[in-house]
């Protein structure tokens, strides 16, 4: 139906182990982007994933969509968000709010509760590091 309605969709599954990824790479994305036509498929690593697991995660992604030509085009979140903080701010710092609302990560404050009536932006200088000062608005994209 949304392919009909000419909307972009994605599809995302979760790794955890090396198994996982392994798994994913060889079955589960060449049988999820078949069966689901989804131009998009985005990897979300679950809590606790290993970190060599998750920067292998992103590398795959990352060579899937520069120089291997795949059936969609896949997406690592939390490697491939890092690397967007990374270039708009100097830091690789990611923000991951769960659907009982806990903040996932950053690790310092996992387990904190983002109230519905709480400001985003507060969270996020709470959070995270300032952007270098000397970055001239022009420069970011989209300015």
């Amino acid at each position: 139906m949304l392919r009909s309605e000419r909307l972009l969709f994605g599809v995302w599954t979760t790794y955890k182990t090396r198994e996982d990824l392994e798994n994913l790479k060889n079955d589960l994305i060449p049988s999820i982007s078949r069966g689901t036509g989804a131009p998009y498929l985005i990897l979300v690593a679950q809590e606790g994933a290993d970190p060599s697991v998750m920067a292998e995660a992103a590398a795959f992604c990352r060579h899937a969509r520069m120089v291997k030509p795949a059936s969609c085009f896949l997406v690592d979140y939390s490697g491939d968000s890092q690397t967007i903080s990374d270039l708009i701010c100097g830091h690789s710092h990611l923000l991951i709010i769960g659907p009982d609302r806990q903040i996932l990560y950053p690790a310092p404050a996992r387990g904190k509760v983002f109230g519905s009536t709480e400001d985003l932006s507060t969270l996020m200088k709470d959070v995270f590091p300032p952007c270098p000062a000397d970055l001239p608005p022009e420069g970011m994209p989209g300015m």
